[in-house]
């Protein structure tokens, strides 16, 4: 590979991403402002005029549980390919490294979810 191309691969991409962020806050910074209006301050309700003003304010108990159904199931997928692979380490003398990482993944995951429990955290209503 030459000098240049190796320049290429590796530098190109940075600066197509510079130049992307560059023209985003220049177009950002000359764009008109957007200033709200009358309409823009109400609640869309299909088409329908809203009998009161409905800003209902959703419980954290809904975010909780869907961040620790996306780490768990992260994990999951994290850890399908080093189980897949668990035999050919074992046969390279590299088995035990990996169980020690795997468990001590597992454990920290683990450690998580008691957490989360012993917050509350799990329980749908709380007394």
């Amino acid at each position: 590979m030459s000098k240049m191309s190796f320049f290429l691969f590796l530098y190109l991409p940075c600066f197509a991403f510079l130049f992307y962020i560059g023209i985003h806050f220049l177009v950002k910074k000359v764009s008109p402002k957007n200033k709200p209006g009358q309409y823009q301050d109400k609640v869309y309700e299909c088409g329908l005029v809203p009998e009161k003003n409905q800003q209902k304010v959703l419980s954290i108990r809904f975010f909780v549980v869907a961040i620790i159904f996306l780490i768990f199931d992260i994990e999951t997928t994290l850890m399908i390919p080093v189980f897949k692979e668990f035999k050919n380490f074992n046969t390279q003398g590299e088995g035990f490294f990996i169980l020690i990482i795997m468990l001590s993944f597992l454990f920290v995951l683990f450690e998580g979810l008691l957490f989360c429990w012993k917050k509350g955290d799990l329980k749908w209503i709380k007394d």
